[in-house]
Formats: C-alpha cells, sequence, structure tokens
C-alpha cells in the first residue's frame, strides 16, 4: 500500500515518507520547481495530518520572512512579543482560511466535473502553501507584492485542476481566473488606500508637531485637511476600475 505522505520519484527528488523536516522541505521544492509532476503523483487522500502540518511549516517560515523584512524595511519591526504571537496565531489562521477555501475549491471542482472529495481538495491547496515563504519576499514591492504571488497560486490550482481532479485547463483558467481578477482588485483597492491612509497620516504628524503654536482656527482646519485626505483615498479605492 502506498504511503500516503510520500511521493513517487520526480526529477527534483520525491519527499521522503513521515513528517520530518526533510520531508517538508522537499515537498515544498517540489511544488515550487516541478508543481506539474508533483501534482501528478499527489496521493489524492491519506488523510489530513500531513497537509495540516505542512500547512503549519509553511506559516512558521512565513512568519519569520515577514518579521525580517518589517526590521529591515523601515525599521517597523514587531516586538519580540508580538513576533512570537505571530509564530504562533499564523500557522492556525492559515490552516482555518485552507479549510474555507478548500469548501469553495471543492465545490468549483465539483460543478466542473471532478470526481474526488474534500480531503483531495484540502491537500491541493494545502501543498500550494509552499509558495507562501517565497510570495513573502515580494510584500514590500508595491502592488506586484500583490498580483505576483495571485497569478502563482492561480497557476497551481490550474495545474492541480488538470492533473488531480482530470478538468480541462482551458476551463480551469477561466473559472478561477475570474475568482483571482475580483481578488487581485480588491486587494488592490485596498493598498491603495492604505498607502494613501498612510501618507496622510505622515503629513499630518507632520502637522501636529507644531500644534502647540497653531491658533485653534489653524488647529481645526488642520484636523480637517487629513480627515479630508483620508476620505477621498477611501473613495478612490471605492472607485471601479475603468
Amino acid at each position: 500500500m502506498q504511503d500516503p505522505n510520500r511521493f513517487p520519484s520526480t526529477s527534483h527528488g520525491a519527499p521522503q515518507s513521515g513528517f520530518s523536516v526533510d520531508a517538508i522541505k522537499e515537498t515544498a521544492i517540489a511544488v515550487i520547481t516541478d508543481p506539474v509532476s508533483f501534482y501528478r503523483s499527489m496521493p489524492k487522500d491519506g488523510g489530513f495530518a500531513y497537509p495540516v502540518v505542512f500547512l503549519a511549516a509553511m506559516a512558521v517560515v512565513t512568519a519569520l520572512v515577514g518579521g525580517l523584512l518589517s526590521v529591515l524595511f523601515g525599521g517597523r519591526g514587531a516586538s519580540g512579543a508580538g513576533s512570537l504571537l505571530m509564530l504562533v496565531l499564523l500557522p492556525i489562521l492559515v490552516a482555518v482560511y485552507c479549510c474555507i477555501s478548500a469548501a469553495f475549491t471543492y465545490l468549483a471542482w465539483r460543478m466542473m466535473g471532478s470526481e474526488q472529495g474534500y480531503e483531495t481538495a484540502f491537500r491541493c491547496l494545502a501543498f500550494a502553501a509552499a509558495i507562501m515563504p517565497v510570495t513573502a519576499l515580494l510584500g514590500p514591492i508595491p502592488y506586484l507584492g500583490v498580483i505576483l504571488p495571485t497569478l502563482w497560486g492561480l497557476y497551481l490550482i490550474v495545474i492541480a485542476s488538470e492533473h488531480v481532479h482530470g478538468i480541462k485547463p482551458v476551463k480551469a483558467w477561466l473559472v478561477f481566473g475570474v475568482f483571482s481578477g475580483v481578488l487581485v482588485l480588491l486587494q488592490l483597492g485596498g493598498e491603495y488606500a492604505g498607502r494613501h491612509m498612510s501618507e496622510d497620516m505622515k503629513k499630518f504628524e507632520q502637522r501636529m508637531e507644531g500644534i502647540e503654536d497653531m491658533s485653534p482656527q489653524e488647529a481645526r482646519k488642520a484636523i480637517g485637511d487629513f480627515l479630508k485626505g483620508m476620505q477621498d483615498s477611501l473613495g478612490d479605492a471605492e472607485k471601479p476600475e475603468r
């Protein structure tokens, strides 16, 4: 009987049996470097234990990468307690997110003709989390840090659709491409609003540095300008793209 946590050999080496660091590392490398061979050979069942452990490991590495980047870019690193809290919470949040996403993806795959169950859908998404630590490196890049991870995830979903669920790539690109496009637009809108709000906050802080020397009218005007800037930023983010 095939070990559900051991994948047949690929050109990049097969993940080892068990829940070892080597197994997790080799699984991640296989997903990133040769997703076609990985999903073609991925066991469709075998339980949730290994996928959940793999998810947790990717979340921990992602949290470490994110913490390092926050220190390097602008000195906005979290405190020691905050970093430790993120290391604990992120694996839980990622696992919950994967469970919910797998439910929607499972329904989409079933409607497209797949005969696989929820467990298979969960495994497909859980192993796709291998890209999380890599995409975390793109976080500081404005807008591309949102677009590229989504497109990479879309590509893996299409690969899984074809080689695990037997769905034609054109159909998978069409269905999941629409969802991904909507997600990208929402994320870009949120990032645009966040960046403009951050700029308004910096301007407000600069103006407030001399608030002691302002008259009441000048102080009210400074606060009003800040609130108007925030409102304009939120309004621009909510406008549909043309």
